[in-house]
């Protein structure tokens, strides 16, 4: 089964919760004084993947409920559990180290413990489960049993390492793209931003240090730039995330520190919750500076081309190489031959000669393009 990010963020939510239950259910189970007797409720179990157990101390008996033996893919007919068969089932000896000492800890502190832990089924596949205890006491104060909740939370884990890995694909995507990409909350906090946006800040601010995400996320456009520049990108930010604005590649020009001209694109996209709220934005800039002065360049030198063309004292036109047919005259060529430039732009080549020439013209024409 395949979910998008809204839904695994939910399921993981939804189980986190359902973790947050099984403890108040154990801190419940204690108050009451917990007895085999009450290892029931399966059908709550079974569909929650949630599973009891209890260990008598004096007697060193353990009883599983029904949903334990699933979670583990064991048969209670014939599987005898043990206070340490569920430990058991992790073959990592660093995890046992860590549970153990969560376990120690949690009973001589008289605390409700808590872990989460991989372990391996019988077909070698990898589960995960949350497991939450707690002592029961007599009246004097001794430790009689301890009673705990074991969820099979393997979907739980698939889905978080499942959005780890789309974080991963993003944030490797974003860090590559030339354009710097940031995000910003409802109150105008960076949340996200790409190592291109990082060195957009660094050449705004002309700083010598390297700017780095810690320096960056979390905190406003007040906490990193001037203030005069800061209230200038609020201005610009506040209509897409208060008034749902949209701007899609805006042209800007600025000055940048050591006086160069600077042209980028701007696109701010507000960013939107599943109900349709506002949350944020998106903001893209990309540094359109080279082109610009490319275009510049080009503008630049066709303008003197056609100084040169329209101001030379000999008298030239341009024409359509496959047509004939006349472009352009400069002054020089209207002065010498009388035309007004309407009626030279109606014209084709042959039709600056005379009638006994224009045949010529046109084989000459034709032996040149076959030449």
């Amino acid at each position: 089964m395949i979910m998008d990010n809204r839904e695994l963020v939910d399921l993981i939510r939804e189980l986190q919760l359902e973790n947050a239950n099984l403890k108040i259910r154990l801190e419940e189970y204690s108050r009451q004084g917990f007895q085999p007797s009450r290892l029931e409720f399966a059908e709550s179990q079974r569909l929650s993947k949630t599973g009891n157990w209890y260990w008598d101390i004096k007697t060193g008996h353990v009883e599983w409920t029904e949903e334990v033996y699933k979670i583990f893919h064991l048969d209670p007919k014939v599987f005898i559990p043990t206070i340490n068969s569920i430990l058991d089932f992790s073959p990592w000896p660093e995890d046992h180290q860590r549970d153990q000492e969560l376990i120690r800890r949690a009973i001589n502190n008289r605390e409700p413990g808590e872990y989460e832990q991989r372990f391996l089924r019988s077909d070698g596949s990898i589960g995960y489960y949350y497991s939450t205890f707690q002592g029961v006491y007599s009246e004097s104060g001794e430790l009689t049993a301890i009673i705990g909740i074991v969820q099979d939370i393997t979907d739980r884990k698939k889905a978080e390492k499942s959005l780890e890995k789309e974080i991963l694909l993003l944030r490797t995507l974003i860090n590559h793209l030339p354009s710097s990409i940031f995000v910003l909350d409802n109150q105008y906090r960076k949340t996200i931003c790409n190592e291109a946006h990082l060195k957009r800040i660094e050449k705004t601010l002309d700083t010598q240090r390297v700017v780095t995400e810690a320096n960056i996320i979390g905190k406003t456009n007040w906490d990193v730039y001037p203030k005069a520049l800061a209230d200038k990108y609020f201005e610009e930010d506040r209509k897409e995330i208060e008034d749902g604005e949209t701007i899609i590649e805006k042209e800007i020009f600025q000055i940048d520190q050591y006086g160069n001209s600077v042209w980028e694109t701007i696109s701010k996209i507000p960013m939107r919750d599943a109900d349709g709220l506002i949350v944020g934005m998106v903001g893209i800039a990309h540094d359109i500076t080279k082109n610009k002065l490319g275009e510049m360049a080009l503008q630049e030198s066709e303008e003197r081309y056609r100084f040169l063309f329209e101001k030379n004292p000999a008298p030239m036109l341009i024409y359509e190489h496959s047509t004939l047919r006349i472009l352009a005259i400069n002054e020089a060529f209207l002065t010498n031959y009388g035309y007004k430039k309407s009626e030279v732009l109606d014209m084709v080549i042959p039709d600056l000669y005379p009638e006994d020439e224009k045949e010529l013209i046109i084989q000459l024409h034709c032996w040149c393009v076959n030449f």
